[in-house]
């Protein structure tokens, strides 16, 4: 099944949390969160995302450390 098969279930997810969860996946890559924002998300599918960047950064940028910055835009965002 494709990304068009999932129907979006969006939920409360501590950011802190998920990439604290992935970062046990990718030892090889140091990721760092600048803020503790809790989004309001499809969990499979911003997971999906946020391995993709990931994978990209390591993959074809070398990468070994990877910050996720977070800013509030307004009360809403």
């Amino acid at each position: 099944g494709g990304a068009q098969d999932h129907q979006a279930y969006f939920e409360r997810i501590h950011l802190k949390n998920l990439l604290a969860l992935l970062q046990d996946s990718w030892p090889q890559i140091q990721i760092h969160l600048k803020g503790d924002p809790v989004l309001r998300a499809d969990r499979r599918a911003f997971e999906s995302i946020v391995t993709n960047i990931l994978h990209n950064a390591i993959s074809h940028g070398q990468a070994t450390e990877l910050v996720v910055r977070s800013e509030k835009l307004s009360d809403k965002k």
